[in-house]
C-alpha cells in the first residue's frame, strides 16, 4: 500500500495552504496500477511517477524485456510511496524558504518617514525590548539526518522494496554490503538513511515485515556493515517523526517502541544514542512517548 503523504502539525495557519496544494500532486497507486497494465512496457507508470530516466530505459527495452514489468507489480507500491516522499519533500523545503522569507523584512529607506512616524518607531522598539515574551517565532521544522544523494536514495530503496516482496533477509544483506563496497557514500550518511527508510517502510507494512525488517539491520550488525551508534540515529530519526506517523498508522509507536526494545536488548542498537534521542522525543511527544517509558527505563 502506497505511504500517505503526512502533513505537518509545526506549520502556522497562514501557511497551511502551500501543504493543501501540495496534496493535489499526490500520486494515486489506483492510476499508476492503470498505467503499468496499459503502458508498462513503455514506462508510463515511471513517467507518472517523475522518474524520467527509468522510464525512458523501459521504452527502449521493452520494460528489460518485462520482466521489469513483472517485477513492477510487487514494487509499485513502493515506488508510488518514494515518489510522494519526494513532493513532499520538496514541499517542506519551499515551506522552509517562506517561513524564512517571512522573518525578516527589508529597511526602510532614510527619511522615507515624518518626524513622527520616528517617534512611534522609537516606542515601539522599546516595547519590543521590555517584552521579549511577546516575539513570535516562527515554527521550526523537525531536524533529522543527513540525506542521500537522489542516485543512493533510489537504490537503497529498491534494495528495501525487494526484501519486503521477498523477504530474504540474506540477499538484502549481500545487496547491502556490495551497496557500501561501491565507497561512493559516506557510510555514516548511508547507514542512517536504509535505517531510517527500512523503518518507514516496514511501519507502512505490517507487524511482520517490522520484525524482518530488525532482523535484516542485525544481520547487518553481526557482520560490521552497519554500526550500531548509526542504527541508533536512524530510529531517532523517526522518533521525531512519529507524531505524524501515528496518525496513519496507529499502530507505529507500540510496533517502533517493541523493535526498540528488542534491538537494544541484542546490543544492536547504541544505548547512549537512543537515550538522547528519547530525552528529546518526550519533550515533544509526550503523547506516543508513553509506549517507550519503559525503553526509556531500561537504558544505561
Amino acid at each position: 500500500k502506497a505511504q500517505k503523504m503526512r502533513r505537518g502539525s509545526r506549520e502556522s495557519p497562514d501557511q497551511a495552504w502551500l501543504l493543501d496544494a501540495g496534496t493535489d500532486d499526490e500520486r494515486s497507486l489506483l492510476v499508476a496500477y492503470v498505467l503499468l497494465v496499459i503502458g508498462g512496457m513503455w514506462g508510463a507508470h515511471h513517467a507518472y511517477l517523475g522518474d524520467e530516466e527509468t522510464a525512458r530505459k523501459y521504452r527502449l527495452t521493452l520494460g528489460y524485456c518485462l520482466v521489469g514489468v513483472v517485477l513492477d507489480m510487487c514494487r509499485l507500491p513502493g515506488l508510488v510511496a518514494e515518489a510522494n516522499a519526494r513532493l513532499m519533500h520538496d514541499l517542506e523545503n519551499s515551506l522552509a524558504e517562506v517561513a524564512n522569507a517571512r522573518q525578516y523584512s527589508p529597511p526602510r529607506p532614510a527619511g522615507e518617514a515624518g518626524g513622527e512616524d520616528e517617534d512611534e518607531d522609537e516606542d515601539e522598539e522599546e516595547e519590543e525590548e521590555g517584552s521579549d515574551d511577546e516575539l513570535i517565532i516562527p515554527p521550526t521544522p523537525v531536524t533529522h539526518g543527513p540525506e542521500l544523494d537522489e542516485e543512493a536514495a533510489n537504490k537503497v530503496g529498491f534494495i528495501l522494496e525487494e526484501f519486503l516482496c521477498c523477504h530474504d533477509v540474506t540477499e538484502a544483506v549481500e545487496c547491502m554490503m556490495d551497496l557500501h563496497k561501491l565507497a561512493r557514500y559516506s557510510k555514516a550518511v548511508l547507514d542512517e538513511s536504509v535505517v531510517r527508510r527500512g523503518l518507514e517502510m516496514a511501519l507502512d507494512a505490517s507487524p511482520k515485515e517490522c520484525t524482518l525488517m530488525a532482523k535484516m539491520f542485525c544481520s547487518l550488525v553481526d557482520q560490521a556493515v552497519l554500526v550500531p551508534e548509526d542504527a541508533a540515529k536512524g530510529f531517532c530519526d523517526i522518533f521525531l517523526d512519529l507524531s505524524d506517523i501515528s496518525i496513519d498508522i496507529p499502530k507505529a509507536p507500540e510496533l517502533l517502541a517493541s523493535i526498540t526494545a528488542e534491538m537494544l536488548k541484542t546490543g544492536h542498537l547504541d544505548s547512549g544514542v537512543v537515550k538522547a534521542g528519547l530525552v528529546e522525543f518526550q519533550s515533544q511527544d509526550a503523547k506516543n512517548y508513553k509506549f517507550f517509558e519503559a525503553v526509556h527505563a531500561s537504558v544505561k
